[in-house]
């Protein structure tokens, strides 16, 4: 399923509030849980939803 506005909004918030505190790199990238680690996680539907995230990488760097 994917999470509703409301969610995805926070979410949204979350990451430019990390940011603005220095906590999440300006330069962040975003993946999916299954691209870390053999998992299905975060599912089909809001995986597609997280790969159309503007700071969505098919080729995350390593930490």
């Amino acid at each position: 399923f994917i999470p509703n506005e409301g969610a995805l909004k926070a979410l949204d918030s979350l990451i430019a509030c990390g940011v603005a505190l220095g906590k999440i790199s300006p330069n962040y990238q975003v993946i999916g849980h299954r691209q870390a680690r053999d998992t299905a996680c975060p599912g089909e539907v809001f995986y597609k939803y997280v790969q159309k995230m503007e700071r969505w990488t098919a080729d995350p760097v390593p930490v």
